[in-house]
Order: structure tokens, then C-alpha cells, then sequence
């Protein structure tokens, strides 16, 4: 899908935000959804903003990834493309995912799987993650960082 926007209209985005002079964040002052993105013609406005200042068209499998982590930036400067799994990557590194699995219960995880009595799934219900963060504590795969369900 071809964005086309105005001169004017790309100059109201941009008066349209509050600048933090700490973190150097543009954050909007558009609505985000419940997902915490900033919809914005049938994409995000992180994406829109991306493409114009560096003058290319992503392809959808392309992510826009906030260096800052805050969703509603849309410094260009804090904004970077990579794959879905560098995203995964950079929330699981920086511990920004929804829950944490404390150490102990970590240990306890890989206990109970070792007894061979409980599947990646039943774990998984029991900690309330997916059973793709279970396989990851028991490989050593993650600090302990899991996304609920």
C-alpha cells in the first residue's frame, strides 16, 4: 500500500507532539490502540514517520523498532527497521515484555518438566505464559522474560 501525504499534513503530524528534552522523544499526541501503536491510514504513524525521513518503502514484513521504546515516539532519529525476531529480541534483552518468571520459579519450571509428568502447554497454563516461553527457560534460551498469553 503506496502512503501518500501532504507537506501540510506531514507538518500538522509533527506540530501534533510533545517533545521530551530528557530522552529527545517526540511523543504524539494521537490516540494509541489497544495494542499501544499509534494507527494511522491503515498502518502506524512510527511507520509513516520512518519512511518519510529515510526516503524508502518497507516491506511488511519489515518492522519499525523504537530504540527508545516508547511506542508513541516518532523521532526518526530513535526509530529503526529490523525483523520480527530482532523485535523479539530487543523486547526479551531489554526485559519489556509483559510478565517475568521469577528465578525460583524458573528452577521450578525445569524441575517439574524434568519429572516428565507435565508438557510445555500444562507449564505454561500453570505460569500463565506460552508454552514457547517454557521451552525457553528450560533450553536456557531467556532470562526469564515471557510474554503472557
Amino acid at each position: 500500500m503506496s502512503i501518500k501525504i501532504l507537506d501540510s499534513e506531514l507538518n500538522r503530524l509533527l506540530r501534533n507532539v510533545n517533545i521530551d528534552p530528557f530522552s529527545g522523544c517526540w511523543i504524539t499526541r494521537r490516540k494509541a490502540n489497544v495494542s499501544g501503536l499509534v494507527p494511522y491510514k491503515g498502518t502506524n504513524l512510527p511507520r509513516v514517520i520512518f519512511q518519510l525521513f529515510h526516503n524508502v518503502k518497507l516491506a511488511s514484513n519489515v518492522f519499525v523498532i523504537h530504540t527508545c521504546d516508547k511506542p508513541k515516539c516518532i523521532n526518526p532519529e530513535h526509530l529503526k527497521c529490523g525483523s520480527h525476531r530482532v523485535n523479539m529480541d530487543d523486547m526479551v534483552n531489554k526485559e519489556r515484555m509483559f510478565c517475568k518468571v521469577t528465578p525460583e520459579q524458573r528452577e521450578e519450571i525445569k524441575t517439574l518438566y524434568a519429572t516428565g509428568n507435565y508438557t510445555l502447554r500444562q507449564l505454561g497454563w500453570r505460569y500463565k505464559v506460552d508454552a514457547s516461553a517454557i521451552s525457553r527457560i528450560i533450553n536456557d534460551k531467556t532470562s526469564g522474560v515471557a510474554r503472557l498469553r
